[in-house]
């Protein structure tokens, strides 16, 4: 998902390096963040002085690493855009949480038809005007849970799993896990403050 946290976890990787890549398939969760990582550690450059997000797919992708378990590569995945953040889990569930400022969400409230990143309709960069309700019926609930191992994204999701009691660990420790991911960085994000 380019400029949003939607449809940012089905992607294939692929990666093509004979002799070097051992040939395999899983479903470990990796991302664009890795791509550096990986290059550095190939590259054996080390690089102390940088804090980088990603991790080297180096043990992936030269059969090194077990990662027979997916927890055992990565956690979770955090995404975030504009006044939306994401957990992508290890699992494949997803938590999405949309948490405008008290004046965006009084216009929200209102009525008006705010994206993500807090433009209004009439702003050329106002994206999904008229085609996020169709599209991601759910795309402006405050709260979202998808079982991404289900439905594959959530454009195909026909409900959003929050509040329903069918993922009660889900909905009770992801918000949870949200705010002990968010304590780690230097931005506020709603009630998920440090």
């Amino acid at each position: 998902g380019k400029g949003s946290v939607y449809v940012a976890s089905n992607v294939p990787f692929i990666v093509h390096w004979p002799g070097v890549v051992v040939p395999s398939e899983d479903d470990l969760l990796v991302a664009n963040i890795d791509v550096f990582p990986t290059i550095l550690d190939f590259a054996g450059i080390v690089r102390n002085d940088l804090q980088l997000d990603g991790k080297s797919l180096r043990p992936i992708l030269d059969g090194t690493g077990d990662f027979t378990d997916n927890w055992r590569w990565r956690k979770y995945l955090l995404l975030e855009y504009g006044y939306a953040r994401a957990i992508i889990m290890h699992d494949f569930m997803k938590y999405v949480a949309l948490r405008y400022p008290p004046d965006l969400q009084a216009l929200k409230d209102s009525g008006v038809d705010i994206d993500h990143a807090g433009y209004l309709p009439g702003d050329r960069r106002h994206r999904y005007s008229g085609i996020s309700k169709s599209q991601y019926p759910f795309y402006f609930d405050a709260d979202q849970i998808y079982d991404l191992k289900l439905i594959g994204d959530e454009r195909f999701a026909t409900e959003n799993l929050f509040g329903t009691g069918r993922r009660p660990w889900s909905e009770a420790r992801l918000p949870e896990f949200m705010a002990e991911v968010s304590a780690t960085l230097p931005h506020s994000f709603g009630e998920f403050t440090a």
